[in-house]
């Protein structure tokens, strides 16, 4: 069976990259072909200013060389892990595609990619479905102002089945189109890759990851708490494969390279979405520290998995938070209840798609 993946697989970004990596071996694993499908981009409609984001400093010829480098990386192994090509691909002659996962529905205020009926199932290919789908800070209210609520319900209605990974997803779903979706986990959490990290003996220790995206965590009270906790406990802070100024050392890595990183720290300080989602597969002590650009997927992945007491909302609470203990094994198995659910819902629809073939 031809499938195809429709994700922000494009994106320089780890954690788009792993998602996307774990959807395709799943397919792959369940018999089909695999390619990943690109987005046609649609109309720019203007979204939420957020004062979150960070301010990057692009006179800065370290930062600069450093994100380019990072760049180049992920870009190298998309091509090779994901079978990217420089050519873009938009056939909709699939026998069976997914839209997800990421945030494929956030539209409205969101880069240069803009609104666009396909990301909601708009002629995809002959049976789509959705996967852990996100709107990140897309809402109804935002829909409603554009007046775009009928397309998005025409394209949501041709789909087959939709999964999405948040309440606030869930939510916009319904309100739209009336559909009760399913939830499904972040597809990092599906798939193993301990069998691309390289089994050599990892010497770097006592360190503590900041995980945030280029320049966001450089708050001078955050960074001064952080920085006393990290003294404190004799570590180095490491801005792993994303820049922030005032760390120890900043590593430019291999995707595969910084899960290892991960798996053997001590402790991660992280504002993103997927570095709450290596922090708990790879069972770390960490504290996630929400934004306003991210709250609803951030808070709802830290309360799926029973941790929302690692949801740092007082800096000053830093050293007492990070050190609660998390209990690993009850996380573990829910981690390992949704991975069994997650690939029933994808291995029965893409059986379902395959029964649609033969009649």
């Amino acid at each position: 069976m031809r499938a195809g993946i429709l994700s922000m697989q494009r994106v320089k970004n780890y954690g788009s990259f792993f998602q996307a990596l774990s959807l395709k071996n799943t397919l792959e694993e369940f018999g089909a072909t695999v390619d990943f499908i690109d987005i046609k981009p649609g109309k720019i409609y203007e979204g939420i200013e957020f004062k979150d984001r960070g301010t990057k400093d692009w006179d800065n010829q370290e930062f600069v060389d450093f994100r380019k480098k990072r760049n180049i990386i992920i870009e190298e192994y998309a091509k090779k892990y994901l079978n990217l090509s420089e050519e873009m691909n938009y056939k909709n002659d699939y026998d069976f595609a997914i839209i997800g996962s990421d945030e494929v529905f956030n539209c409205i205020g969101n880069g240069n990619i803009g609104f666009t009926t396909q990301l909601f199932g708009d002629n995809v290919s002959k049976y789509t479905i959705t996967y852990a789908a996100c709107c990140g800070h897309t809402n109804y209210e935002l829909i409603e102002k554009y007046n775009l609520q009928n397309e998005v319900k025409k394209s949501l209605e041709q789909l087959k089945n939709i999964s999405v990974r948040d309440k606030n997803t869930l939510e916009f779903v319904k309100k739209i189109s009336g559909i009760d979706a399913n939830e499904n986990v972040d597809p990092v959490f599906i798939s193993d890759f301990d069998k691309y990290i390289e089994p050599k003996e990892f010497k770097e220790k006592d360190y503590i990851i900041i995980y945030s995206y280029d320049y966001r965590l450089c708050n001078e009270k955050e960074v001064e708490k952080i920085k006393a906790f990290a003294a404190q406990n004799n570590l180095k802070t490491i801005g792993l494969g994303l820049y922030q100024p005032w760390c120890d050392e900043n590593i430019n890595v291999k995707p595969f390279e910084l899960l290892n990183y991960f798996k053997h720290a001590s402790y991660v300080v992280t504002d993103t979405f997927h570095g709450a989602v290596f922090s708990i597969k790879y069972n770390r002590k960490f504290v996630g520290i929400s934004r306003s650009s991210n709250k609803y997927k951030f808070n709802d992945l830290l309360t799926r998995f029973g941790l929302e007491k690692q949801n740092l909302s007082d800096i000053e609470q830093l050293d007492k938070v990070i050190e609660n203990e998390i209990d690993y094994q009850k996380v573990n198995q829910i981690i390992e209840q949704e991975r069994q659910k997650s690939r029933k819902y994808l291995k029965e629809e893409l059986e379902k798609a395959k029964e649609g073939m033969v009649q």
